[in-house]
């Protein structure tokens, strides 16, 4: 207090100094409204600025700068947006907040010098603040510090302060009051969420949740769909920061968290059960989303679901219907017991159209739910009836017991320009489960311009795209390592009836027991697969019936096709072969080639049965039993004329015919001395 009053006195000597002696200089009368206006900014700085620390060196440099007015410096060189001024009224806010670090640090080392364990508490180091300048919050992991200034600092149970937010002022809720005026929700005045409450609120309205004055939560019918209504996202939301919520410390939305108690509200979504999904969680009937939610561009941070309760629909949203979900980023820590869970939506039902695009999950996803076939993700966990989803990504660690993928658990799809960074674990052998980089299980989806990068490991049907079944699989790539037990392929695990794989190639390493393919792992049906203008680079390993391209290819009835594909990976096994394992001569194998090593009891460069046409191996690569044509290297890289021949296969008569007339001129030499190429963009 004497130091503010000493440097309020000072100012007063100062503005009464210039007031006596402006007149001394006439040339300077010019200046006089300048200099008024400075008087003025010395007054709101006493006002607003002699508060905060480094009272002293801002009264001092008030001096300095008023003698360099009177010595003729401008007013813009002292106290423009770079001035002098500024910069100290700068400085000296630094220094309040390194003094504000150092006193909590200070505090923190004695509160642990104090405990046994050697670990921080909320409660001594509150023992060590004085409580009229700093709150102490417990929030298990780490401890929030409100100090005076009403700046929050992060502190680790090790005593580091991790972070410091200040009040942001544009954390001002407005979903409440907007959902009141019925010009809002159109696509020209959309519904904003722009704190942390305002998801709240968008949760409790979806669902129908009221907080009673005991702090218990109750589902009740009074829900809002948001059908065909339009809600944006305005801010980047951190449930972790204070600075994304209007007040953390409210305590009037109950108990979200589930512990039994009602704490502040940055506590009750970031412990215990955490976060409550929008729409379809803890109680019958439950609420869908529906209508447009756009993230704007984005992005929710911290996001944190710790539940181990059977819950059915776990994510940012639980259940969505018709809907737009767009332009939107999740990071977060989710751990269930769930029928459905992923980053973003758990759960989507059939009604209406319904798009997920440029939306992407960055984080931890565990569900241990392992007594009904479950499904997680990183974007949607299951899709019942049909979905458009586009340029959506996953990255982190995702673990499942059933289906397990980056994008989509299961469903019918059409999936775009999508990729997959996560590591993506599965543990059921069950002859249903699967996993897949991008979704687990196709059903009838479309998978086009996709690729994974991700880490990849399951009992069965694991591939880099695909775990099982899809209707076509196009222009997509794996370069991520995939291990497994069984049926597991670069770019698919196993694929099924009139299915199609055009276009893709791997690089990743991959490894298993039995049916590995460098791009298909399995297939048995009875109606023909397509495998066209596809490549394996990589090393494909396993026990029996590992295959560059393709694993063990079977048949019931009609042909099974692969032609036009390149194996340079090594093959490791018992029982290899350089493109597929067919187990028929109902498997039709025509312009493809192998250089790749093989390292097996039984190995063949091309096929051990089928109908092979125009193919190739590099020699002693081979076996002789077999229709391909052994080749050496400088052979093989005059070839491209022959393998330019396009075919068309006769179902009827069960015959391959070369038609020269309609070749399409798939196979390219390329540079000299090089293999022929295929060439992927016709």
């Amino acid at each position: 207090m004497e130091e503010r009053k000493n440097c309020e006195n000072l100012h007063n000597t100062i503005h009464m100094w210039i007031l006596k002696n402006k007149k001394i200089d006439r040339t300077r009368s010019k200046n006089k409204k300048k200099n008024i206006t400075f008087f003025k900014y010395i007054d709101i700085l006493k006002i607003e600025q002699f508060k905060q620390a480094g009272i002293t060196l801002v009264a001092l440099v008030i001096t300095i700068i008023v003698l360099l007015i009177l010595a003729g410096v401008t007013i813009s060189l002292a106290l423009g947006g770079n001035g002098l001024l500024s910069r100290t009224i700068d400085a000296s806010l630094k220094t309040k907040e390194s003094q504000e670090k150092e006193t909590i640090h200070m505090a923190a080392l004695a509160a642990i010098s104090k405990n046994k364990e050697i670990e921080l508490t909320a409660t001594e180091l509150q023992e060590e603040l004085n409580e009229e300048e700093a709150v102490v919050y417990d929030l298990n992991t780490e401890l929030k510090v409100k100090m005076k200034s009403n700046r929050i600092y992060t502190v680790d149970l090790d005593g580091n302060i991790k972070d410091m937010s200040q009040k942001n002022e544009n954390t001002k809720k407005t979903l409440v009051a907007q959902l009141a005026d019925s010009s809002y929700g159109t696509e020209e005045n959309q519904y904003q969420i722009t704190c942390i409450e305002d998801l709240v609120d968008f949760s409790y309205k979806v669902n129908g949740i009221v907080a009673k004055e005991d702090g218990t939560l109750e589902y009740t019918s009074n829900r809002n769909s948001f059908a065909n209504k339009y809600v944006v996202l305005i801010n980047n939301l951190d449930f972790k920061s204070a600075a994304s919520y209007e007040n953390f410390e409210r305590t009037d939305y109950g108990d979200i968290n589930g512990n039994g108690e009602v704490e502040i509200l940055l506590k009750e979504l970031t412990t215990g059960k955490g976060w409550i999904p929008i729409g379809g969680y803890g109680q019958n009937g439950a609420g869908r989303l529906n209508g447009t939610l756009n993230g704007n561009n984005k992005t929710i941070n911290n996001l944190y679901i710790n539940n181990e309760d059977e819950t059915s629909n776990v994510g940012l949203i639980g259940i969505i219907n018709s809907i737009v979900i767009q332009n939107l980023t999740v990071k977060g820590d989710i751990h269930c017991n769930s029928a459905y869970a992923a980053g973003i939506v758990g759960y989507v039902e059939y009604n209406g159209v319904r798009t997920i695009k440029n939306c992407s999950f960055e984080g931890n996803i565990e569900n241990i739910r392992d007594n009904i076939r479950t499904y997680t993700s990183g974007i949607i966990a299951y899709e019942s009836r049909n979905i458009n989803i586009e340029k959506c990504s996953s990255k982190g660690i995702i673990k499942g017991k059933f289906n397990v993928s980056g994008i989509i658990g299961a469903g019918k799809a059409n999936i775009t320009e999508c990729h997959n960074e996560s590591s993506i674990t599965g543990e059921s052998n069950d002859g249903y489960s699967s996993l897949g980089g991008i979704i687990a299980g196709g059903g009838g989806s479309n998978v086009t311009n996709c690729y994974n990068t991700g880490y990849l490991q399951g009992p069965r049907h694991v591939g880099g795209i695909v775990g099982s079944s899809a209707s076509k699989i196009e222009n997509c790539y794996n370069e991520g390592t995939i291990k497994g037990g069984g049926n597991i392929g670069g770019i698919a695990g196993k694929i099924g009836e009139n299915q199609k794989i055009i276009k893709c190639y791997n690089f990743g390493n991959i490894s298993g027991g039995s049916n590995i393919g460098g791009i298909l792992g399995y297939s048995w049906i009875s109606n023909g697969i397509v495998v066209e203008r596809s490549y394996n680079k990589g090393t494909v390993e396993g026990t029996n019936y590992i295959g560059g391209i393709g694993g063990y290819i079977g048949h019931i009835s009609s042909y099974n096709s692969i032609y036009n594909c390149i194996n340079e990976g090594k093959i490791v096994g018992n029982i290899v072969s350089g493109i597929v394992w067919g187990t028929n001569d109902n498997i039709k194998v025509v312009s493809c080639y192998n250089i790749g090593e093989l390292e097996g009891k039984t190995k063949y460069g091309v096929t051990y049965k089928g109908n092979v046409e125009n193919c190739y191996y590099l020699t002693d690569r081979g076996n002789s039993n077999e229709k391909a044509i052994e080749v050496t290297s400088e052979q093989l890289m005059n070839y491209a004329p022959i393998l330019d021949k396009a075919f068309e296969i006769d179902n009827e008569n069960n015959t391959i015919t070369i038609d020269e007339e309609t070749k399409q001129g798939v196979w390219i030499n390329g540079e000299e001395g090089k293999y022929p190429q295929i060439i992927m963009d016709n």
